[in-house]
């Protein structure tokens, strides 16, 4: 028997983005889930480009986010103009420092601002979803930013509740790839983007193959981010 998902959770889309296939995203997450230390152990942050969900606060005292995976990538995004390194992300209204083993990229846009996921898991992110059921998107309904349930569908990420009697009928199902934990500040808008170069993108791409040390890893993100 497969496990429950929650009754409430994050649940976000995952595919190809600025420049990089899921698998390379994954392997990078990783290395950040192990890079991280005190309290950042095992945490990683998963951005995305849609405004904030400010919902997240209405999931309880352990939320979760639940990763499926997209059916097709865009051809923008694994091909983008540009791609954008985040450094900074705004909490309280003041501007703060993304912790030192965090890299978060997206595609480059006309906006000024991302968003981030903070997630902890004990296990490989791909591990982390083994055993759930699938998502019946249909019995999904969109948690709002002041709490009220209503309607589904819309943006790649957002706060859903499961109501089986509103799935009725054929169900679209979406298997789970990774469940993790949200830990604070949950959900963060990313701030003061600049664009990598064309040497900052081949060395993120050939730290994120396959067969690539953690150390490798380890060095790229300080290279990149100007931290050594």
């Amino acid at each position: 028997m497969k496990k429950p998902l929650p009754e409430r959770f994050v649940w976000t889309k995952a595919g190809g983005e600025a420049g990089q296939a899921l698998p390379d995203i994954f392997r990078r997450k990783n290395f950040e889930r192990e890079s991280g230390c005190g309290e950042h152990r095992n945490t990683f942050w998963w951005g995305f480009g849609e405004p904030r969900v400010d919902a997240v606060r209405h999931l309880g005292g352990d939320p979760k986010a639940v990763f499926s995976k997209v059916r097709k990538t865009a051809h923008e995004d694994l091909y983008p103009p540009g791609v954008v390194l985040w450094q900074n992300f705004q909490q309280n209204g003041e501007v703060c420092d993304i912790p030192a083993h965090v890299l978060i990229t997206s595609k480059r846009t006309k906006r000024g601002w991302h968003c981030a996921l903070v997630c902890r898991s004990g296990t490989l992110i791909e591990d982390s979803g083994v055993g759930f059921s699938e998502i019946n998107e249909k019995e999904l309904r969109n948690i709002g930013h002041d709490g009220t349930v209503a309607g589904s569908g819309g943006r790649t990420t957002r706060v859903v509740e499961r109501d089986s009697a509103y799935g009725a009928g054929h169900p679209k199902l979406h298997a789970v790839v990774g469940l993790v934990d949200l830990v604070y500040p949950y959900c963060v808008k990313l701030v003061n983007g600049r664009e990598l170069t064309r040497k900052e993108r081949a060395d993120l791409q050939d730290a994120s193959r396959a067969g690539t040390p953690i150390e490798k890893w380890r060095e790229a993100v300080a290279g990149i981010r100007n931290l050594e």
